[in-house]
């Protein structure tokens, strides 16, 4: 049929990591599995930007 596509291991790795890590974060916002203090706790530990600590808000639950 075709040719396999060879990829660098390293953008392998990026290429199956970040869609799943995605659709992971996706999945936890969307069931409300985190709560505001939850996140307000992970927004200190993990170095993110403002915008998506507030976007991430609006999805998860009280």
């Amino acid at each position: 049929m075709g040719e396999d596509l060879v990829l660098p291991l390293w953008r392998e790795a990026f290429a199956v990591m970040i869609p799943s890590l995605v659709f992971y974060g996706v999945w936890v916002l969307a069931t409300k599995a985190v709560t505001k203090d939850d996140l307000r706790l992970i927004a200190r530990i993990v170095p993110m930007p403002k915008w998506l600590v507030k976007a991430a808000g609006r999805f998860v639950g009280k």
